[in-house]
């Protein structure tokens, strides 16, 4: 138990980290296209993975993680936001947004179950875009507090910042969650033996 515990804290550490470098990187690129925050990432697959290996505990503590460091190198702080909301940003865009990622784990005793690769396949498919769905709608939410703040008072009335909001978020989410499905299911497909069975070390002899 206890060393099971301890490669728990392992994994969370090590994919937490490959979240973060993920994202980062992804900001980089993805910057001139939304240059309010969001990329087009594969940075949701580490949490995936963990959710699907360890269930809901991992996957929720693995986003919730990675959706609070986030914050310290995002530039939300940056944008003169009342007090607000900048945490309302800061909760739904960032530390909820993520650890509803780890809904995905919902399904992870279905897909240890499932006997063929077809079966494990789909329930990955539904884990991600139940957790992809919440945390679409969640970003939306948050855009319609930001926008908000910058929408000039003559417009405020046709409440133009719903729709700014959802065509912003939709933009990066859809691709993002379409690029995990692809990712994910390709690396459960070529090492699931070790990928959803916890009492195994994951990265041990994995190329």
């Amino acid at each position: 138990m206890k060393n099971k515990n301890l490669r728990f804290i392992a994994e969370i550490g090590i994919f937490t980290a490959l979240g973060l470098i993920l994202d980062f990187m992804s900001g980089l690129y993805s910057k001139p296209l939304f240059p309010k925050g969001g990329s087009i990432s594969i940075a949701m697959v580490p949490i995936f993975i963990i959710a699907f290996r360890w269930g809901l505990k991992g996957g929720l503590t693995i986003g919730f993680l990675i959706g609070s460091l986030q914050v310290i190198y995002s530039s939300v702080f940056g944008y003169g936001l009342t007090w607000t909301v900048l945490v309302l940003t800061i909760l739904l865009d960032y530390i909820l947004a993520y650890t509803a990622v780890g809904l995905a784990g919902v399904y992870t005793n279905k897909i240890k179950n499932s006997t063929e690769m077809a079966s494990k396949l789909y329930y990955i498919t539904n884990g991600i875009l139940l957790a992809g769905v919440v945390r679409t709608v969640l970003h939306i939410v948050a855009g319609w507090f930001f926008y908000r703040e910058w929408v000039p008072d003559f417009i405020k009335e046709n409440h133009v910042w719903y729709y700014w909001s959802i065509i912003y978020n939709l933009g990066y989410m859809v691709p993002s969650i379409l690029l995990c499905i692809l990712v994910t299911r390709e690396i459960v497909k070529r090492h699931h033996e070790k990928l959803l069975n916890p009492d195994v070390f994951m990265l041990n002899n994995i190329k």
